[in-house]
């Protein structure tokens, strides 16, 4: 299988997060890590290996310790997080924010105009194993 299908949901989400990263019905916020897991699905049925990496740091003060917000440069402020998750493989993120894939040493500087620490979260065996999980979930509604 060509990267093509995970190309095309990667500019297909892109479109939809347009919208302050909230669901189409603008009720709810999307989750990273289920879109995470949506390409990682992608990736393993094109024969990769993908894992799931996680951005969040923590900043200390004299007094505090307390998370970093991070700014998605494409909301321009609007919307922030203390963590992110994306889907990795070869060295490769693959996050619709950006809507197509980055080199893993560019990502953070793209997507929040600034270097963050990517750290794995999960490995792939465990990706396989939560892509399964999910997809039994969804067979049940």
């Amino acid at each position: 299988m060509t990267m093509k299908l995970t190309i095309e949901y990667l500019v297909q989400k892109h479109q939809a997060l347009q919208n302050d990263y909230r669901t189409s019905d603008g009720r709810h916020s999307e989750s990273c890590t289920l879109i995470a897991l949506e390409v990682a699905e992608l990736l393993l049925a094109e024969g990769k290996n993908p894992e799931i990496r996680t951005m969040a740091e923590d900043i200390s003060t004299e007094r505090y310790v307390h998370p970093k917000t991070l700014r998605p440069l494409l909301y321009e402020g609007r919307v922030e997080w203390y963590a992110h998750q994306v889907c990795c493989a070869e060295d490769i993120a693959y996050d619709p924010l950006v809507g197509r894939p980055v080199p893993v040493q560019e990502y953070s500087r793209t997507v929040f105009g600034e270097d963050v620490t990517m750290k794995t979260s999960m490995t792939p065996e465990k990706v396989r194993t939560a892509v399964l999980t999910v997809n039994k979930m969804k067979s049940l509604i």
